[in-house]
């Protein structure tokens, strides 16, 4: 059967703020203003790709799988998850905007996006759910984690993803020097409570962003980020930057049309194609009156990684509804 994505979402809010942050920025997942059209165009918005082999795969050793690049090679499909850490996130106090910003970036270089799971500040539920995830995203995958680092009590992430992983936490000298020069520039201590960010799994390997001093810790391919979507952000982009061969996929392809007939009248005919095709992910979104510039009642959109696929199942559906591009 068809799937229908979250193209409805509502969009969240996003903080901008100052280049270089303090310890009260890294501890939250948003702010003011608004997320559309402030993505860098590298990263504009794209359709979000959840790939039918990534949804039919469970269990506790999921396969490989493999796709034909587009010279003929053969790639491996790359997977990722996303665990995003905060009570204020589970009661509505702050709105995630991560999940969006990950998605379409992952999207844009053929990586899989497969889970994306909420938990609270608690050191059980984050371990449990971090290994679940890391067993879906498989031994090439990675999982990014989002919030849960700042200097305050329920800032359990690392300790937590350190338990999971059977380390512990040490001072991580390189983080406690950036430390000293940024609050020694400003005048302020370096107490125990903000050395707590310099406090990384033992064996992590640690990427730099320009820009800040926040580390971004690596450890057993999971990548641990702060919440704020301005730092989140620009560290993801650091991690794609230094570990490219993790965060390349195989090209996505897809068609996007557009229907004067509604849902309910297009269902079984777009249902039957879907089952012919299952390699092929079909989607189908009605218009909200948010698209001023196309004059339609649904959106159909056909994604793969096989572009000859994408263009039959386009085919069928011409042929079946009665569609325009």
């Amino acid at each position: 059967m068809f799937r229908r994505e979250a193209d409805r979402a509502t969009r969240s809010a996003v903080r901008l703020g100052d280049e270089d942050v303090d310890e009260d920025e890294v501890n939250h997942n948003s702010g003011e203003g608004t997320l559309h059209g402030m993505l860098p165009r590298v990263l504009r918005p794209v359709l979000t790709l959840r790939g039918p082999t990534a949804a039919a795969r469970s269990g506790p050793a999921p396969r490989r799988a493999f796709t034909a690049g587009t010279s003929g090679g053969i790639q491996e499909e790359r997977r990722a998850g996303l665990l995003v850490i905060g009570n204020e996130i589970l009661n509505g106090s702050i709105s995630d905007v991560n999940l969006p910003f990950l998605a379409r970036t992952l999207h844009n270089r053929g990586v899989d996006l497969v889970r994306c799971e909420f938990v609270r500040d608690d050191p059980d539920e984050i371990a449990d759910r971090l290994l679940q995830i890391k067993k879906l995203v498989g031994p090439t995958g990675a999982v990014f984690t989002s919030g849960g680092i700042g200097p305050t009590h329920d800032d359990v992430t690392y300790d937590s993803i350190a338990g999971a992983y059977g380390v512990n936490c040490e001072l991580h000298a390189p983080t406690v020097a950036r430390m000293e020069d940024h609050y020694g520039s400003q005048g302020k201590e370096l107490t125990p409570a903000r050395l707590r960010m310099a406090n990384l799994p033992l064996g992590s390997e640690v990427i730099w962003t320009q820009g800040t001093w926040v580390p971004l810790a690596v450890i057993e391919r999971t990548y641990i980020l702060p919440g704020i979507p301005k730092l989140f952000q620009k560290m993801v982009n650091s991690a794609l930057e230094q570990h490219p061969e993790t965060f390349t996929g195989p090209t996505v392809f897809s068609r996007t049309m557009f229907t004067k007939t509604g849902e309910g009248d297009l269902a079984g005919s777009l249902s039957a194609i879907a089952e012919r095709h299952p390699k092929a992910d079909i989607g189908s979104y009605p218009n909200t009156g948010k698209d001023p510039d196309k004059d339609y009642t649904t959106k159909l959109v056909v994604i793969s990684r096989d572009e000859e696929l994408v263009k039959r199942v386009q085919e069928e559906i011409v042929g079946a509804i009665d569609c325009f591009e």
